[in-house]
């Protein structure tokens, strides 16, 4: 069923591509560097092989945060999002793109304040961003793999 794989896929998925980008991106050092033999507490340039397992670990991570933080996410958000899109709207990539971030820059908001107050207030863009970009990514890919636009007007009430 293409709902139950959409479902299954799209959270970890999109966990997984988010923390490869913030690997390459943000947070360098986890994948470009690796320790080095000779001394203790110091870093070298990984090479080909070190970045291929490096990059590895990152996806494998970010899959198993997709799932964790993703799919109840998917689950008080983006069910809901999508049964309201799919009976009053077309059901579009873009209206899933929009749906998507707001979901996840919620998500984002409710992770900063579920801090009770711990939390640095520098934190909070950050999480509202990855939280949308995140968003965006799991609504594409939910989007792609069970096409509502398709199906759509036989939900319409």
């Amino acid at each position: 069923d293409q709902f139950a794989f959409a479902v299954a896929l799209s959270a970890p998925v999109a966990g997984a591509l988010v923390a490869i980008i913030l690997g390459f991106t943000v947070f360098r050092d986890v994948i470009f560097l690796v320790p080095d033999p000779a001394q203790d507490s110091a870093f070298v340039n990984a090479g080909f092989v070190e970045i291929l397992a490096n990059t590895a670990v990152v996806a494998f991570s970010g899959l198993m945060l997709g799932g964790i933080i993703g799919w109840p996410v998917m689950l008080v958000f983006g069910l809901p999002a999508h049964a309201l899109l799919l009976r009053k709207t077309s059901a579009k990539a873009w209206i899933y793109v929009a749906a998507g971030a707001v979901a996840g820059a919620a998500a984002g908001a409710f992770r900063f304040l579920s801090s009770g107050g711990a939390a640095n207030p520098d934190d909070l863009i950050p999480l509202f961003a990855v939280g949308a970009v995140t968003g965006v990514l799991a609504a594409m890919i939910f989007w792609l793999v069970r096409r509502p636009d398709k199906d759509a007007t036989s939900f319409k009430s």
